[in-house]
């Protein structure tokens, strides 16, 4: 059973075979996983590659042949029982597109808003990126261009979202107005949520709101 994507090397006895997977990807920043085997013995078995909830559409090939997921794909798993031998190589693609999470309406705090995700990974907005106080001025357009970046000196090397949004820029020296608010465009960095609060003090935000 294949329940992580990370680069490595697993040794295995199945029955009277040893199995060695090795394991090599960039994932999660990357969703190209590639698979080789080095089998001794029978090397009858059954491999179990977990297709995560996020990824809509992956794709696996078995030395260079399609994988029909549907015949394959049971209770989250795909499936792939064979004779294997050593140089059989499974290659695994999950998309990895910029993507709106909305909550429950039933989360009322989340009411309106949207956070953003890039495979596996949820991101956050910090001030220490963000010109920006409080970061409840921002909103997001529904149209807004998303693009991705991966900076490898940054918190030990991540994935950041840059993109357009907007900026309630109205008076902030009284507490009411008549006035609507005042909207000025700007741009925005998003990191993963996991690696907030790694360099100086100030807030974060996931959800933001949304501008139609």
């Amino acid at each position: 059973w294949v329940n992580l994507y990370c680069a490595g090397r697993s040794e295995l006895a199945i029955g009277d075979s040893r199995v060695v997977l090795n394991q090599e990807t960039e994932y999660p920043w990357d969703g190209n996983v590639r698979i080789g085997l080095d089998v001794s013995g029978s090397g009858t078995f059954g491999i179990n590659l977990r297709l995560p909830d996020w990824c809509k559409h992956p794709s696996i090939t078995l030395n260079g042949t399609s994988i029909d997921l549907d015949q394959v794909s049971r209770n989250g798993y795909a499936h792939i029982d064979r004779g294997w031998k050593t140089g059989d190589t499974i290659e695994i693609q999950f998309p990895m597109p910029v993507e709106r999470v909305y909550a429950n309406p039933r989360v009322r705090m989340a009411a309106g808003k949207v956070a953003l995700r890039r495979g596996p990974l949820i991101y956050c907005l910090e001030e220490t990126d963000n010109d920006i106080t409080p970061l409840s001025r921002i909103s997001l357009p529904v149209d807004a261009e998303i693009t991705t970046h991966h900076d490898h000196d940054l918190l030990g090397g991540v994935t950041t979202l840059s993109g357009s949004c907007l900026i309630d820029s109205s008076d902030d020296s009284v507490l009411y107005s008549g006035e609507q608010p005042k909207a000025s465009p700007q741009t925005f960095t998003a990191i993963p949520y996991y690696a907030w609060d790694n360099r100086e003090p100030g807030f974060m935000q996931v959800w933001l709101r949304e501008a139609r």
